[in-house]
């Protein structure tokens, strides 16, 4: 009488023991985490045992997950709140160029409100003139 071989095989930190694949020889796992892994199979006929094979099994994080994506991703964040920083308490060009404008006409500088007229001498200007 023979019989179909009987797989098993385990996937290390993910099966505790032995799993039976049956005749099928397809193991399948999803949603594994970045790591390294050791997969081990054997096979059974009847009475008879393979000896186990094992692989070792590698799986990279994606570039997001990196230490140096991450690094870069937070140096990047700096720099554009720095640069937003220093955009937000930095004078803008047509500001300053108001200013100078309005400080001939006023005779002030700064944000000073203009002053008030001299008294006597206002009241002399307006004798003159009449």
């Amino acid at each position: 009488m023979n019989c179909s071989p009987q797989v098993f095989y385990r996937l290390s930190d993910i099966d505790g023991d032995w799993v039976n694949g049956g005749s099928n020889r397809l193991a399948n796992y999803t949603d594994l985490k970045p790591g390294e892994y050791l997969f081990e199979v054997k096979a059974e006929n009847g009475g008879n045992s393979s000896p186990v094979t094992s692989f070792r099994i590698i799986i990279k994080p994606p570039y997001w997950q990196t230490t140096w994506y991450k690094a870069c991703l937070d140096n990047c964040n700096c720099r554009s709140d720095l640069c937003l920083y220093q955009m937000a308490h930095q004078e803008h060009p047509q500001g300053r160029k108001k200013q100078k404008e309005i400080h001939p006409r006023t005779g002030q500088y700064g944000n000073e409100s203009p002053s008030e007229p001299d008294e006597p001498a206002f009241y002399f200007q307006l004798h003159q003139q009449y």
